[in-house]
Order: structure tokens, then C-alpha cells, then sequence
């Protein structure tokens, strides 16, 4: 192995966060089922405060709109699983962007569930949102 002598290994090597202590399995099914409740309700403090731009307000009532609309873009009657999907990538999509435009003190203020709980729910909407069109995405976010 090759000798950097300017460059301390840390114990847990490069580019890795160190390791967390395991937590206790029902505090962690306690926190995704939470989690439904606790997103709702940020994003109804969300959508009533006015540190929060007009535009994302918009973006996220249209998508909740398409969303409890009976039309879609993939029918669900013909297609069962994916059916629901475009819904679900539909609301991520918004909700992680009315998030990202978010002062992220905003987040942690109006978020009424731990810590853990909002940095799951940002990657899991982040993550969701990774699956819509980069022309949607180009579309909703340059129009602003």
C-alpha cells in the first residue's frame, strides 16, 4: 500500500460519514410511521407561511390537483401498479420541490417529528423526484 504522509486515514476511511449507533428497531418503525403525519403537517404550515414563495405554493396544489384528479397519465385501471405510481412521483416531485425552496431553518422549525425523521422524509421525496422527466423538471423549475 502506498505512504501519503500528508494525509491522515480517518478510522472509518475517506468519503464515509462514521458509523451511528444502531437504534432500537420499534424506534425506528415508530419514526416511518410518523412519518405520514408529520409530513402532512409541514406541508400544511408550508403551504400557510409566507416565508414561502407563491410559486412552490402553486406548483404543490397543482400537483395535489392532478394527483385527486380521476385522470391520469397512465390509467390505473389498465395498468394497476404503475397506475398509482405516476401519482406518487407526481406528489414526491412537489413536495421536494416546495421543500428546496424552503430556508432549511424554515424546515426544522415546522417539522413536528425528530430530527431523523425529517432528513428521511427529504430523502425519500428527493429520491422520488430523481424518477420524474428532466423536461417536467426543466419546465416547472425555469418558469419561475
Amino acid at each position: 500500500m502506498a505512504e501519503f504522509p500528508d494525509y491522515e486515514m480517518p478510522e472509518w476511511g475517506p468519503d464515509l460519514d462514521p458509523p451511528r449507533p444502531r437504534r432500537p428497531k420499534r424506534a425506528v418503525l415508530a419514526e416511518v410511521l410518523l412519518a405520514g403525519p408529520h409530513l402532512a403537517a409541514l406541508v400544511y404550515r408550508l403551504l400557510r407561511d409566507p416565508r414561502v414563495s407563491r410559486r412552490r405554493k402553486l406548483v404543490l396544489a397543482g400537483a395535489l390537483a392532478y394527483v385527486a384528479s380521476p385522470v391520469d397519465l397512465i390509467p390505473g385501471k389498465f395498468f394497476p401498479i404503475v397506475g398509482q405510481l405516476d401519482d406518487a412521483l407526481v406528489a414526491a416531485f412537489s413536495v421536494d420541490y416546495l421543500m428546496r425552496g424552503v430556508d432549511p431553518a424554515v424546515l426544522a422549525e415546522m417539522w413536528g417529528g425528530s430530527e431523523d425523521g425529517l432528513e428521511m422524509v427529504m430523502a425519500l421525496m428527493e429520491w422520488g423526484s430523481e424518477f420524474v422527466p428532466g423536461s417536467l423538471k426543466r419546465l416547472v423549475e425555469s418558469t419561475g
